[in-house]
């Protein structure tokens, strides 16, 4: 209900979360060490990643931390597949929609929005089992950014949510392969990087 609320006012301030003095990654922290308490099935992975990728949003929070909550839960390299596995699943039926609907359509955001997230949490839980070139192509192919340097930095902001300096370094490498310009504030990073 309080995800539902970030999208239309069901409590008495426009940020359903501040009015119940709670953070929505707290939240999904609780719902997610509950839901894997039970157990890392296949359905219980899935439904934990489709949450961390899509609903409403409190306007102090992104899906980046719902993400880092959820890669955080998932310990070990099967359930990080597993997680994987629904994200391109997800991806899949998102695109699929996509190609019925207008230029302009409303539904057309929400749904690339979600692709991305999807994406985001993909490099990031392959970057998590050191899957960085594998896990960057599957994303350069499937994210919807209005260009391909857009891509590349908000690759490789989910690389830094990752903190590992030799992934994001492998990302920006990919990205020069691809013959992607950085802006100047990535090539400055990646040098300080290198020193």
């Amino acid at each position: 209900m309080l995800c539902e609320a970030c999208n239309y006012y069901l409590f008495s301030t426009e940020d359903a979360f501040r009015s119940v003095g709670w953070r929505q990654d707290e939240l999904f922290h609780l719902l997610v060490s509950k839901t894997f308490g039970s157990g890392f099935s296949k359905d219980n992975v899935a439904e934990m990643t489709v949450m961390a990728c899509t609903g409403g949003l409190s306007r102090e929070s992104l899906y980046y931390e719902q993400q880092t909550v959820l890669l955080s839960e998932l310990k070990t390299s099967d359930v990080k597949y597993m997680a994987m596995e629904t994200a391109k699943k997800e991806i899949r039926e998102r695109k699929e929609k996509l190609h019925g609907l207008g230029k302009y359509d409303q539904q057309r955001y929400y749904l690339e929005e979600e692709i991305n997230n999807f994406c985001d949490l993909f490099l990031m839980l392959s970057l998590s089992l050191a899957e960085a070139e594998s896990g960057a192509k599957y994303y350069f192919k499937n994210s919807i950014k209005p260009d391909k340097e857009t891509i590349l930095y908000c690759a490789l902001r989910a690389a830094d949510i990752i903190d590992d300096d030799e992934m994001w370094k492998e990302i920006y490498k990919y990205g020069l392969s691809q013959k992607i310009k950085p802006r100047d504030e990535l090539t400055r990073e990646y040098r300080e990087k290198t020193r």
